[in-house]
């Protein structure tokens, strides 16, 4: 599935971006289809992707920051709570 270059307007981390670098992000990205149930990442898992959620629910049981920032493991559980992309 093409990934809107909506998706990237809407997301706030990505307001800022001019139109060429908003492009060059969207060149870059692919598209996940998630379904129900399906854990997206654990606490502990390598924190090497950005995940920006387009459509659908997720439930976050616990949250930190660091993972992407820092390259570190992942500080949150995250599970599909409805189908997402």
């Amino acid at each position: 599935m093409p990934i809107d270059q909506e998706v990237i307007r809407k997301a706030p981390l990505f307001t800022a971006l001019d139109d060429a670098a908003a492009a060059s992000l969207l060149a870059n990205m692919v598209s996940v289809k998630i379904s129900k149930g399906t854990i997206l990442f654990a606490e502990g898992d390598g924190g090497d992707q950005l995940y920006v959620i387009a459509e659908g629910k997720l439930k976050l049981t616990h949250i930190g920051r660091r993972s992407y920032v820092h390259r570190e493991d992942r500080a949150a559980f995250i599970e599909a709570h409805r189908n997402a992309a």
